[in-house]
């Protein structure tokens, strides 16, 4: 007996999962070349770093953290990865996730300069990665189109300085491209209001705070302004005040505990031992910073 004839609703449900399978292989192999190009970036960036130190002596900050990288990779690899990430994040420090990944690379990888390359290469790569998921999955581009916006953003003078950028290894550079996942998880999150997209937001505000200590500040200086415009209309305000939520609950459980333990060291960081935070200097001379934003 003949199998009956798939209906025509059937028919257009098994087009429409073919043409999700044929959109989700151009997603990954057009979110391939940017990721080919921060491969190729930081290669080329650990060509800038031998030939800096060829003929200049370290920055003092990112000798600073790299004293402090290799010490946490040596700890790590000769007494654990427990003992590694108490060495790195509760040994007075303001940042802590570059520390977590060379705790985890510790048994695996030797001390060396290019590792801090690399992990800065790997912030690279998930902004990218965000960017691309919110122009093709929220903004409709063609992934053509997406993967080009991307590969703007490669060519970013910053990252090609010798002082912060990818060669060197300093925390505002992570900063950088941390605030900037965040903001691509948090477009995406207020333009499609659901638990997804308001939990990647709030690991990417976590992952922010835990790359740099002051990363809270700028998160709601920047933010909570355009929270407030959000939620002004009525459209959808019950959905993003729950997903707000979610993503301030996720951050606080993934990044809270190094700033509740860290309070003290932070503190006297920030708020004492700081020159510039203790200057007093007149309102009038204090204005003219905002020059420099």
């Amino acid at each position: 007996m003949p199998e009956p004839c798939e209906t025509p609703k059937n028919d257009i449900v098994h087009h429409d999962i073919q043409t999700q399978r044929r959109f989700d292989k151009r997603f990954l192999v057009w979110l391939s070349l940017p990721l080919i190009g921060c491969v190729l970036l930081g290669l080329y960036c650990c060509e800038l770093n031998q030939q800096l130190y060829q003929h200049k002596n370290p920055f003092f900050d990112s000798l600073s953290y790299y004293e402090s990288l290799f010490r946490v990779m040596t700890v790590s690899g000769s007494e654990g990865f427990p003992r590694g990430l108490d060495e790195g994040c509760f040994n007075y420090t303001t940042v802590c996730l570059p520390f977590i990944f060379a705790a985890a690379l510790g048994d695996w990888v030797e001390p060396s300069r290019f590792v801090g390359i690399w992990i800065q290469v790997t912030y690279l790569a998930l902004f990218q990665i965000s960017l691309f998921y919110y122009l093709t999955r929220i903004k409709k581009l063609q992934p053509p189109t997406a993967a080009l916006g991307c590969l703007i953003f490669l060519a970013t003078a910053c990252l090609f300085f010798s002082n912060g950028g990818i060669s060197d290894f300093r925390m505002d550079l992570g900063l950088c491209l941390t605030y900037g996942i965040t903001v691509c998880w948090y477009l995406s999150a207020m333009a499609k209001p659901n638990l997804s997209h308001f939990s990647l937001l709030g690991i990417a505000a976590a992952v922010c705070c835990l790359s740099r200590a002051t990363a809270p500040i700028y998160l709601v200086a920047s933010l909570a302004p355009l929270v407030f415009i959000e939620l002004f209309p009525a459209d959808k305000r019950k959905a993003k005040l729950i997903g707000l939520t979610v993503a301030a609950a996720t951050t606080v459980a993934l990044a809270g505990w190094f700033f509740v333990l860290n309070f003290d060291y932070l503190y006297y960081y920030y708020a004492v031992w700081n020159t510039d935070a203790n200057a007093k200097i007149p309102w009038n001379e204090a204005f003219l910073h905002l020059k420099l934003t």
